[in-house]
C-alpha cells in the first residue's frame, strides 16, 4: 500500500480529546457555508497552549535578489533558491509560474490555497495569523512581474484587504485539493488532465508565497520548511520549522519529549501517510510528524455496502462499486468506474465501517 490515513471516524469518536477539538472546530466555522465537498472531517489536532512554535532551522542565506528584476530573473531566483510547491506537491514553482506568464489568456488569477482542510495540519493558520505582513509583500512581489486580473486569498479567516480579494471557503475536506478549491472560488470546472497553469490560474500554497517572499527580499535558500508536529492520542500539536534532512526521531524529542517506545506516524498530511521509522528524514515535502496509535486495516473485511465511501469522496467516484467488484474478482468494469479519478484525500478510507483502507484499493486500480 502506497499511504493510508493515519486516523478514522471510529477512531476520533473513540477519543474524548479528538472529540472536542472537531466539535469546537465545527462551531468555530459554522458560519462559513458550503454544500461540496461532502468530506467535513474537521481538525483532530489542536495548536497546544504553550510553547506553540519551535524555530529548529538553520537558514542558509546567500543573497538578495537585485532590484533590477525582471519575470525571467525572477524565476531564475526561483530555481536558485529551490523553491517550491510546499502543499505537498513539491512541484518546482518557477516551472508552474512559468506556465501562467506563457498562458495566451486575457484573465490571469492568482489564488493563495490558505485553506489548511487537511484535519492534521495547522502550520498554514500559524502563517496567517503571524506572518501574513510577509505573505502580502510575496503576493504583490508576483503581481508586479506577472500582473494578475484577479488575486484571491482563499481561507477561513476574516481578513480585510484592499490589495486582494478574500474567499472565506467552508470547513470541509479536502476543499484544499487544487482543482476543487478553483471551482469553488471561480465556478470553473477542470478535466483530470487539464492543468490550471496553463489556463492562467495560477495556485500556490500559503507557504509558497512565505517562501517566496524570504528568498527574493531576505536571500534565505528553500532548504527549511514549517510543519506540523502532532500527539494523536491528545490532539495536541505545535507548528516547527526544521531542516529538510532533519531525522523524524530528533524532531519529536525536541518538540513533544515523546520517548521512542512509542509509535511514530510520519507523511505529506494526516490523512495521507504512511509509518517511518524513527531515522527517517525531512523532506521538502513533509507537512506532518507525529505520534499515534497504528491501524490495522482489514483488507480482507466484506463491504458493508453503507456508501458512505461513495457519498464522500470529492471526484464522485463510486469507490463502493470498485470494492465490489475486488470481492468479486469481476475487474473488467474497473475501467469504467475511473479510479484514475482519485485525488487520494483518503476520506473513503477514513467513513469506511468495515475497516478497509479503500484508498489503497483504488490507488493500486489507478494503472
Amino acid at each position: 500500500m502506497k499511504g493510508y490515513p493515519l486516523i478514522t471516524k471510529s477512531q476520533a469518536r473513540r477519543n474524548a480529546s479528538i472529540k472536542h477539538i472537531q466539535k469546537a472546530y465545527q462551531k468555530q466555522y459554522r458560519h462559513i457555508k458550503g454544500r461540496f465537498p461532502k468530506a467535513r472531517i474537521s481538525k483532530v489536532v489542536a495548536l497546544r497552549s504553550q510553547n506553540s512554535f519551535y524555530d529548529l532551522s538553520n537558514k542558509q542565506i546567500i543573497k538578495k535578489a537585485p532590484e533590477d528584476l525582471n519575470i525571467h530573473l525572477l524565476l531564475e531566483e526561483f530555481k536558485e533558491k529551490g523553491i517550491c510547491g510546499l502543499s505537498g506537491s513539491g512541484f518546482q514553482t518557477d516551472k508552474k509560474v512559468k506556465a501562467v506568464v506563457d498562458a495566451k489568456v486575457k484573465e490571469k488569477v492568482l489564488i493563495i490555497n490558505a485553506v489548511a482542510c487537511d484535519p492534521g495540519l495547522i502550520h498554514d493558520d500559524w502563517l496567517i495569523k503571524h506572518e501574513l505582513g510577509k505573505i502580502e509583500k510575496g503576493i504583490a512581489l508576483l503581481n508586479k512581474y506577472i500582473g494578475f486580473n484577479r488575486i484571491i486569498l482563499a481561507t477561513k479567516e476574516k481578513i480585510d484587504s484592499k490589495d486582494y480579494e478574500v474567499c472565506l471557503v467552508p470547513n470541509r475536506y479536502p476543499m484544499g485539493a487544487e482543482k476543487i478549491l478553483i471551482n469553488h472560488v471561480l465556478g470553473k470546472n477542470f478535466a483530470f488532465d487539464e492543468i490550471p497553469a496553463m489556463k492562467g490560474i495560477l495556485m500556490l500554497n500559503v507557504q509558497t508565497i512565505y517562501a517566496i517572499y524570504e528568498a527574493i527580499y531576505e536571500g534565505i535558500v528553500a532548504n527549511t520548511r514549517l510543519i506540523t508536529v502532532a500527539d494523536l492520542s491528545t490532539g495536541e500539536a505545535l507548528v516547527a520549522r526544521v531542516n529538510v534532512g532533519d531525522k523524524v526521531i530528533d524532531i519529536l524529542g525536541q518538540t513533544l519529549g515523546k520517548r521512542p517506545r512509542l509509535t511514530p506516524c510520519f507523511g505529506e498530511g494526516i490523512m495521507m501517510g504512511r509509518e517511518t521509522t524513527q531515522e527517517d528524514e525531512i523532506t521538502l515535502t513533509t507537512n506532518f510528524i507525529g505520534y499515534g496509535e497504528a491501524i490495522s486495516y482489514n483488507q480482507e473485511a466484506r463491504c458493508r455496502r453503507c456508501g458512505a465511501c461513495s457519498r464522500k469522496c470529492p471526484m464522485q467516484i463510486r469507490v463502493d462499486k470498485i470494492i465490489a467488484a475486488i470481492e468479486k474478482n469481476n475487474l473488467s468494469i474497473i475501467k469504467e468506474l475511473h479510479p484514475e479519478n482519485c485525488i487520494q484525500c483518503g476520506a473513503c478510507t477514513y467513513h469506511c465501517k468495515a475497516g478497509k483502507n479503500t484508498m489503497a484499493l483504488v490507488e493500486e486500480l489507478k494503472s
